[in-house]
């Protein structure tokens, strides 16, 4: 499943706040993210990291997969961007640092 419609940032909404906000590392990942709303998702895959338009559309869709399931967990309304800088070992992995991620940065509580 993807993301619903409304959590979604537009391609405008990703240009106007990526420079703003505050941001979180991991080892493949990193989140940027500020107040909003209603709580909106953007994905980036960059195509250095991971070559190949299948396997970049692939993560793409597992972390929006993953990201409508922990959506109803978000403690505040709040914009997120989540940007993949290095190819990730799984799934499971990749998975489990952007749950670290979000804890870290007082997103979710669960």
């Amino acid at each position: 499943m993807a993301l619903p419609k409304d959590n979604r940032m537009t391609k405008t909404d990703f240009s106007k706040r990526f420079r703003s906000g505050k941001r979180v590392r991991g080892r493949t990942l990193s989140l940027q993210y500020g107040p909003e709303q209603t709580p909106k998702v953007a994905i980036v895959v960059q195509a250095r990291a991971v070559p190949g338009a299948v396997a970049r559309n692939q993560i793409r869709r597992q972390l929006g997969g993953f990201m409508e399931t922990i959506l109803q967990h978000f403690s505040k309304p709040v914009w997120v961007a989540v940007i993949v800088h290095s190819k990730p070992d799984n799934v499971t992995t990749m998975k489990d640092e952007l749950k670290e991620l979000l804890k870290k940065s007082g997103i979710i509580e669960v």
